[in-house]
Formats: C-alpha cells, sequence, structure tokens
C-alpha cells in the first residue's frame, strides 16, 4: 500500500515539491487527487488506503466503511478508483465499465459480497452514467469530488443497496 515517501495529501505535496515534480506531470494530478477523495470520503467514516502503484487494476484506494444501518462488527469492503476528469470531458458509461472490471483485480478480501466499488471524478454523473450504474449486476457507486475536496454527488445502484446501504440515503447539506 502507498507510497514509502507520502501517506497524506500534506506530506505528498511536500515530497512533490523537495523532488521538483511538476504540478502538472499525470503523476502529481493522479496521486493528489488520490488523497484528495481519500480525505473527502474518510469525513464520511470511510478508512482508506492509497494502493499508489501503476498496475493497481484500477484500483486507487481501498479499505472499508462501516455504515450506520450495519452491525459495526460488518463493515462494507471499499474500492475506490479515482478519475480527475478535465473540465473538457464528462465522465462516460465507459468508466463504469472500468470500475466493473476492477473486481477483477482486488486484493482477495475485496471480492465478496460485501465490497462496494467506487468511481470518484470531478465531473458530474450524466444521464449515460446512472443508467449504466442501474444496469451493473456489481454493487457500485459514483461520487462527485472537487478539487477543493467537497463531495457534491454520491449514489449507488441497487446492488449496492442490497450488499449494505440500504436505508441509508445521502441528503443536501448548505
Amino acid at each position: 500500500p502507498g507510497s514509502q515517501h507520502h501517506d497524506t495529501l500534506e506530506s505528498f505535496l511536500t515530497h512533490a515539491s523537495q523532488t521538483n515534480l511538476s504540478q502538472t506531470s499525470s503523476t502529481f494530478v493522479g496521486t493528489r487527487y488520490e488523497y484528495i477523495c481519500s480525505e473527502a470520503l474518510n469525513r464520511l467514516g470511510f478508512h482508506l488506503t492509497r494502493t499508489g502503484r501503476s498496475n493497481d487494476a484500477g484500483i486507487d484506494l481501498v479499505g472499508d466503511w462501516r455504515v450506520p444501518t450495519l452491525p459495526p462488527e460488518i463493515p462494507l469492503k471499499i474500492l475506490v478508483q479515482c478519475k480527475p476528469i478535465g473540465r473538457a470531458r464528462w465522465v462516460s458509461p465507459e468508466h463504469i465499465r472500468e470500475i466493473e472490471g476492477a473486481f477483477a483485480g482486488a486484493p482477495a478480501g475485496w471480492r465478496g459480497d460485501n465490497t462496494i466499488a467506487i468511481l470518484a471524478t470531478t465531473s458530474p454523473t450524466t444521464k449515460g452514467v446512472r443508467e449504466a450504474l442501474q444496469r451493473s449486476s456489481r454493487p457500485l457507486a459514483f461520487a462527485m469530488i472537487t478539487e477543493d475536496g467537497s463531495i457534491q454527488q454520491l449514489v449507488w445502484n441497487a446492488r449496492a443497496s442490497t450488499a449494505g446501504l440500504e436505508g441509508l440515503d445521502v441528503g443536501m447539506r448548505y
């Protein structure tokens, strides 16, 4: 898991500065966004670790979520794929197919019925993505997390409801 040089957004930014990592490089942009997503989801009770590897089978964060509607001893296993989509692009149903494929490369403990995969992006969901999410036989969720760590959307499919999110609702907070 992670890097030997950093394990938080703050320590990554320090490491990037010390090694003169370009802030426009895909490594910087992707790693920074992975830490932003981790910190944002951790505020909701997730406990996530950045995998920090190339060839990670599309899994950037792994961990668990102690959902209030489940007994504390039965956390949901969580896989997260982070996609900082640029302003000119939108997330597409293709991204849902990618996150479905992440189950195949998941660590052994994250392949059971109580595992939910989340696609986290900087772009809002589209009708096509919501439809692809609902058609999936895998327990999936979509999270729009901005560059400043604000969670703007969090939606999941029916299969995720039966995996442990039944009875849990997301509301708007101003």
